[in-house]
Formats: C-alpha cells, structure tokens, sequence
C-alpha cells in the first residue's frame, strides 16, 4: 500500500482555471504575498457578495454598515456588517475592539472562509484592505 505522501504535489495554473467559476477558483489559487501596494489583497480576485457560497473561501468588497463589540467568555469581538448590493456579510474579528479605518460608510474588502449562518454569511478573522474593488 503506497502512502500519498509518495504522490508528487499537483499544482493548477491559471489556464486550467479559465473554466472554473470565480469563487472556485479563489479557494484554488495561491495566498497573494503581504506587502504589495496599497494593501495585501489582490482586488482583482473580489467576486459580489450574492455569488459567494458556504464552506469557501471568498473576497469581497463593499460599505461598511453596523459596526458592534460583543463580549464571550471576556474575549472581545468586532463584528462588522459588510454589503454590497447583491448582498451582506457578517465579518468577525475576534480579540479586537476596533480596527482603524473600519467604520459605518467606509469601503471594506474582506477575504477569508465563507460560513452559513442563521441570520446568513459570515466570515471569521478575515484578511481585509480598506481599498474598494469598484
């Protein structure tokens, strides 16, 4: 019996993607690099919220509309509503307060794991970049 481990690693280029849908391909392609300008999120890879789907990582861009600290088990989380127009996300930073620059009418661009919840998406801890995509 072989071990996978044996298996070389497979690597997908940009090409086998033409195919693929947007938000397939953001769980495919390689982490952008920290540092580049202006921020560390690529923008060409933001999709519209209402495309974004449940157990996949996602990029979104949109206005910042609530903005709450909640309190569990004294750990302090920063919930940030982020909508689009085609849809609303529900971003969690846990251990924070606050987050410069992030506030009510401020364009927000969020990339992380898209989970489902009752009230609908949420992403938890996400990279971010206060640049718009649009």
């Amino acid at each position: 019996m072989s071990s996978t481990t044996d298996q070389p690693i497979e690597r997908t280029t940009d090409a086998s993607l033409a195919e693929v849908p947007a938000v397939a391909q953001m769980a495919r392609r390689e982490p952008v690099p920290p540092g580049g300008p202006g921020g560390i999120l690529d923008l060409s890879f933001t999709v519209p919220i209402g495309d974004i789907a449940p157990r996949s990582r996602a990029q979104v861009s949109g206005t910042v509309g609530e903005v709450r600290v909640r309190t569990t088990a004294g750990t302090p989380i920063l919930d940030v509503t982020v909508a689009d127009g085609t849809g609303s996300v529900e971003v969690s930073f846990f251990g924070r307060r606050s987050l410069g620059g992030v506030e009510p009418g401020r364009a927000l661009t969020v990339e992380g794991m898209v989970l489902r919840r009752a009230h609908g998406f949420a992403m938890l801890n996400p990279a971010y970049d206060l640049r718009s995509a649009g």
